[in-house]
């Protein structure tokens, strides 16, 4: 028996802990006409590496965590990771690696603690106000600084501007 909640596996009379995978990504951005378009998990590990980044990826994939998107983003408290074709099978290299302090700049002067330090839910509290802004357009990417011109480049921020966000359980 395996249970995504619990994390146990059950062989015969056998009991395995399995390293921990959530059920469901922790955020759902949609359009403005109600459609998916990215997914985004928050997770608190530091100094994570590409290579790591695509194993997360590809496992919730494979446990069918993640629902159909064009976007993932694996928010990581060093580097946002960015897959433009979210649910493509494999272990794929992320599209975008960006240097997580360059994007979330406009947040750090209030927060007292560097972005490794915080708990898995403040890290995913700054994620969601960086997430609501960007759909509201209260950011408006600068093609010049290389902490936003991924979201222009990369065609996500057309599509989640004037959208909205939702967290899951």
């Amino acid at each position: 028996m395996f249970s995504l909640g619990q994390k146990t596996l059950t062989l015969e009379s056998t009991r395995i802990v399995v390293a921990s995978m959530p059920d469901t990504v922790d955020f759902v951005v949609k359009s403005p006409d109600d459609e998916i378009q990215l997914l985004v998990e928050a997770k608190s590990r530091s100094d994570a590496t590409a290579l790591w980044a695509s194993h997360f990826r590809r496992n919730l994939i494979a446990h069918s965590a993640m629902q159909t998107a064009p976007y993932f983003i694996l928010a990581l408290p060093d580097r946002l990771y960015l897959w433009k074709d979210a649910t493509s099978a494999g272990t794929v290299t992320p599209d975008y690696t960006v240097d997580t302090g360059a994007v979330l700049q406009p947040y750090l002067s209030s927060i007292k603690s560097p972005l490794r330090d915080l708990t898995e839910q403040s890290f995913e509290l700054v994620i969601r106000s960086w997430l609501e802004d960007l759909v509201k357009k209260n950011i408006k990417p600068d093609p010049q600084s290389p902490g936003q011109r991924w979201l222009i480049d990369s065609g996500l921020y057309d599509r989640v501007k004037d959208g909205k966000v939702k967290t899951n359980p």
